[in-house]
């Protein structure tokens, strides 16, 4: 079965919306921390980093607990 080329044009919107929405700002936190609030390079590179860690870290975790409790 293929998919519409409409369905993929509206996947593929609401993923690159999605995506700029949680990657601009971290783009833009780390200028604006070092630069308008004069935080040093260094924290503010941790302030930036540690989230996106946490998420590579336990995203998965999060998914399999997820995926084992809700099978049907």
């Amino acid at each position: 079965m293929t998919v519409p080329r409409r369905i993929c044009a509206g996947y593929s919107l609401g993923s690159l919306v999605t995506g700029s929405f949680s990657t601009v700002p971290g783009l833009l936190l780390l200028p604006y921390l070092t630069d308008s609030l004069a935080v040093p390079a260094a924290a503010a590179g941790l302030i930036v980093l540690l989230p996106k860690a946490w998420d590579v870290l336990f995203n998965p975790v999060a998914g399999r607990i997820s995926g084992r409790c809700c099978r049907t």
